[in-house]
């Protein structure tokens, strides 16, 4: 519910769905309140990912989604407040990533892929409360560019240099398992692919360690993105067992 309607919107979970096609939001998640988690989706072909604006000073948290073919990653704006992103994997065509104004959001360990001769990123580093780091960014094409409080960035050591992000990571063509190609154009419908990390890829080992999100991670370091390298990917969708009569 939105608005004046918006009451009590607090401690949902929405988790573990296959969203294989929307002509807006693949999660509605606007006026969420506190403690609200939207974690383990795989959202395909859907025009935004997931929308949680505003988040009426949250937590909201998005943690280990993989998404395919959005116009836009997320809408976490309109002012909103709580936002914490951690470990989500996404490949789309056109920009990789933009942000939004709101008072707080904090983005950790996150992996994005795209394709835009206008840049990969268009980020505002002076709007309060913003705290990236740790997060991967790969180019279809291998060149990585963008935009910082207006300014043009021509590579990624030039973005580290900035300070907003001092620890973002490149990530090249072999950052996943199988050849994942960029879904264009955008209007075409597009079977899920598979978002593992590949051998050897950059992302392996490259984030920071989170309290009670990342415990027990393999290597030297937790790795960027929904899929630590060598684990199976979640149970998307309909459980079996309930199919079952259990």
């Amino acid at each position: 519910m939105e608005g004046r309607f918006a009451i009590d919107q607090n401690c949902i979970d929405i988790h573990n769905n296959d969203i294989r096609r929307g002509a807006d939001d693949g999660i509605e998640a606007d006026y969420s309140m506190s403690n609200c988690r939207y974690m383990r989706n795989r959202l395909t072909n859907v025009m935004r990912g997931i929308a949680i604006a505003p988040s009426l000073g949250g937590p909201s948290y998005v943690i280990r989604n993989a998404l395919y073919n959005t116009r836009i990653v997320w809408q976490l704006g309109r002012s909103g407040s709580g936002y914490v992103v951690l470990h989500n994997t996404s490949v789309k065509s056109g920009s990789a990533a933009r942000i939004e104004p709101s008072s707080f959001c904090y983005s950790r360990n996150n992996l994005f892929f795209g394709a835009d001769p206008r840049g990969l990123i268009d980020y505002v580093s002076s709007w309060a409360g913003y705290d990236f780091d740790f997060n991967g960014y790969g180019a279809f094409g291998g060149v990585f560019s963008g935009r910082l409080d207006g300014a043009a960035l021509d590579s990624i050591e030039t973005y580290r240099k900035r300070g907003f992000e001092p620890h973002a990571v490149a990530l090249g063509a072999d950052t996943f398992a199988a050849p994942v190609s960029e879904p264009t154009p955008i209007e075409d419908e597009y079977a899920p692919p598979d978002l593992r990390l590949g051998k050897g890829s950059a992302a392996i080992d490259a984030g920071q360690p989170l309290a009670n999100i990342n415990d027990g991670f393999a290597g030297a370091a937790p790795d960027l993105g929904a899929f630590e390298f060598g684990d199976a990917p979640p149970l998307y969708g309909p459980r079996p067992k309930y199919y079952a009569g259990r």
